[in-house]
């Protein structure tokens, strides 16, 4: 079992990615902060009017993050769910990644990745796969 509790950033992506490598049964991930699509999204398609102001995209882009993890988790053979932990008077950050091994074949989340580049931005878990993907390692 992996456990990461408000791992800030890209700690997440770097214990998702550790999860999966080591075959996890089951991975519990509250993210904190997601500054790394944040920082970098842009560009012009659907979502451009969710980019235009601070705070909606900070929210935005927190989504984006934990909703490409979600894929990506999926499509390395995880059962996911998203979920609420805690209510929200508690805590904003209260978003949980429940995920539980099934197995199967492992797949890139393509569709992910396409939609990361049409906002010019990128996922750490994302080039962490496609690293050990073309046989890189494990980064």
């Amino acid at each position: 079992m992996v456990v990461s509790l408000h791992a800030c950033d890209t700690a997440t992506d770097h214990a998702l990615f550790y999860a999966i490598e080591h075959k996890a049964r089951y991975i519990f991930s509250v993210p904190c902060c997601q500054h790394e699509i944040n920082a970098a999204i842009k560009g012009k398609g659907d979502f451009e009017i969710l980019l235009k102001h601070g705070l909606i995209k900070e929210r935005f882009s927190a989504l984006l993050t934990d909703a490409v993890r979600a894929d990506a988790l999926s499509r390395q053979g995880y059962a996911v769910d998203c979920l609420e932990f805690v209510g929200p008077e508690a805590s904003p950050k209260n978003l949980m990644l429940r995920a539980v091994l099934r197995g199967g074949r492992r797949t890139y989340p393509q569709g992910a990745k396409e939609l990361l580049d049409k906002y010019n931005s990128a996922c750490t878990l994302l080039k962490l796969i496609e690293t050990r993907d073309r046989g890189g390692g494990s980064p």
